[in-house]
């Protein structure tokens, strides 16, 4: 016969063996998109040969044996802190059995081609392989706020119902993470400008750091990535500081993409503080899932990093939708932050600190910056701050500012009033105090865990009838931040000009650069890393009386970046809150009570033996 007949006979059977093959396997349905989540919408098809990565989760076991050894190693007053697990062995403790994987991988696309990574799958094919697999369609989607286009999953997405217990879900076909809004710097400091030196002051930083101790900043989506290496270098020559970035992981940065403004802030303040330490800048395409795959099995990785990047916990699952949209999905948006958490838990197992910016829109966050009902608006926790495997990191303003005989170039002949000192207090738009509102307040899913048990249970009574209405926050979840530092006017150096920025982004790389240099401090006397640093800090708080960290007992977190519509707000008072958590720190008396909790439990250990 002809050879068209004979294609289209092929092409009729296909199509009929597909058929029959659906209807004796089942299907069970991961994502059910009738469409892009609002403010997305479809911008093209993707060729069918085009390359396409992705995860698939597995469902963990042990989890509650890796919580039992990670609170062990994490706490410094338990004889086993700072005994890290190694990469292979939380895989070895969470993995499923490996038939698990195989069978999974048994329903793949021959042209899929996948790594076992224990608890999870990378895999790798082209689009035409993926969509037959999962059984859904393929788009090219764009945000209203970004430029960039993603492949997403429109319609339904299924597995084979067979291997549907071992997966918990796939990242990131269905997931839409929420584009960051970029912000502009200043072009004049609105009073004392923010500069290295006023920290180093400030905060009692005389540590330095060395080239074994690592450090690093990571940056999410494809449009955020652009720092300028000049810049970098006038920052560093206008604050008498050297800071160079020579380890990166990620796609390399495109000379036509635009500047970001967030890693210009986040490599020149965490390189300042962390001065001597080695740099790393991390690069993410997807969002949290992920990055925190990538992050674990990657084969050298920074031991302290920054994020700057958050966006509503209870907006996770696929971004922009709400839980209506996601319960849809047969997903809740909890189960997917849950299991986020317990990937944080995972990499402060291997000993890795993470500090994570609280959010720059106060208690409500940017879900809901115009609290349209008022008072009794329910908050907004920004996630990843509110997990309680995060180091949450709020934000604080300078008052009574004083410049007393700064040495930095930047502030002589600048034009640059450089602050020196001053009195601290909440970061907040009202009265125009600063850009942003430090975010915080309590997690929605996570329980409250037990190294802040004590210091939130004292500040939930102590404010009383100054909370928020009960009703709108879980007073009995995670209680976030646990930090602060200074948020307002930061000196930045941008496309070649001096400007100056607000944001808890911030404030985050310069806990990472403190934490960092302890992490020298401990080295040099051949202790092991912070790791997972809240147990840590809290301890250092008790054992300090607080007087290890600046009490801001001033303001509160109630107005958002788009004002004070919203009237509830978490206020800041003595001891812990849940505007600026146990305060900003004083570092030298931090590593001194450190070195103390280091001793003391080194001598038990002696009189054990």
């Amino acid at each position: 016969s002809h050879p068209d007949v004979q294609m289209l006979r092929v092409a009729a059977l296909a199509l009929l063996c597909a058929a029959l093959c659906t209807a004796a396997h089942p299907r069970h349905l991961l994502f059910a998109n009738t469409a892009p989540p609002e403010g997305w919408s479809v911008v093209g098809v993707p060729a069918a040969s085009q390359p396409l990565t992705f995860f698939i989760a597995l469902k963990q076991q042990n989890l509650d044996k890796l919580r039992e050894i990670f609170e062990a190693i994490s706490d410094p007053m338990n004889d086993a802190y700072g005994q890290y697990l190694t990469t292979a062995e939380v895989r070895a403790l969470v993995s499923p059995p490996s038939s698990v994987a195989d069978e999974v991988l048994s329903h793949m696309s021959p042209e899929i081609s996948c790594d076992n990574l224990g608890d999870s799958l990378r895999c790798r094919g082209p689009v035409a392989a993926i969509e037959s697999t999962f059984q859904t369609t393929l788009r090219l989607v764009r945000s209203i706020e970004s430029p960039i286009a993603m492949i997403r999953q429109v319609g339904d997405m299924s597995i084979p119902t067979a291997i549907a217990p071992a997966v918990e879900f796939v990242s990131p076909l269905g997931v839409y993470q929420v584009p960051r809004v970029p912000r502009g710097p200043r072009l004049t400091a609105s009073n004392f400008a923010i500069v290295p030196e006023t920290l180093y002051r400030m905060y009692n930083i005389t540590e330095r750091g060395d080239s074994a101790t690592t450090q690093g900043v990571v940056e999410f989506g494809e449009v955020d990535w652009m720092y300028l290496d000049s810049d970098l270098q006038t920052f560093a020559k206008m604050t008498n500081t050297v800071i160079n970035f020579t380890q990166s992981y990620g796609p390399p940065v495109q000379p036509s993409d635009p500047l970001s403004v967030e890693a210009t802030l986040d490599v020149q303040y965490i390189g300042a503080i962390g001065q001597g330490n080695t740099n790393w800048y991390w690069k993410e395409v997807q969002w949290m899932y992920d990055f925190t795959q990538n992050f674990q099995n990657a084969t050298a990785r920074p031991n302290v990093l920054s994020m700057s990047y958050a966006w509503s916990e209870e907006q996770q699952c696929i971004g922009l939708t709400d839980q209506t949209a996601c319960d849809k999905l047969k997903l809740t948006n909890q189960q997917y932050v849950e299991r986020i958490n317990n990937e944080f838990m995972k990499i402060g197992a291997l000993g890795v600190t993470i500090t994570v910016a609280s959010g720059d829109s106060g208690c409500h966050g940017r879900t809901d910056e115009d609290c349209p009902f008022g008072v009794g608006k329910k908050m907004y926790p920004d996630y990843p701050a509110c997990s309680p495997y995060v180091t949450s990191v709020g934000g604080t303003a300078l008052t009574n500012g004083v410049s007393q005989n700064p040495t930095e170039p930047i502030c002589s002949g600048q034009g640059v009033t450089c602050a020196t000192g001053g009195s601290e207090v909440t970061a907040t738009t009202k009265n125009q105090l600063a850009e942003i509102s430090s975010g915080g307040g309590f997690s929605n899913y996570a329980p409250r865990p037990a190294y802040q048990a004590a210091a939130v249970t004292a500040y939930l009574k102590a404010a009383g009838s100054g909370l928020p209405p009960a009703k709108d926050y879980q007073a009995a979840n995670r209680g976030f931040p646990d930090v602060s530092a200074l948020a307002h006017n930061y000196y930045i150096q941008a496309s070649g000009s001096v400007g100056f920025v607000d944001g808890t982004s911030a404030a985050s790389p310069v806990w990472a650069g403190i934490i960092a240099l302890i992490n020298a401090h401990r080295a040099r006397l051949s202790r092991p890393l912070v790791g997972f640093a809240n147990p840590l800090l809290y301890q250092v708080f008790n054992q300090t009386n607080g007087a290890a960290f600046h009490d801001i007992t001033v303001g509160d977190n109630a107005c958002t970046e788009d004002g004070c519509k919203c009237k509830d707000g978490f206020p800041a008072i003595p001891g812990w809150d849940a505007a600026t958590g146990l305060g900003t720190p004083n570092v030298g008396r931090i590593i001194a009570a450190i070195d103390a909790l280091d001793a003391a439990r080194e001598a038990r250990l002696r009189r054990k033996l």
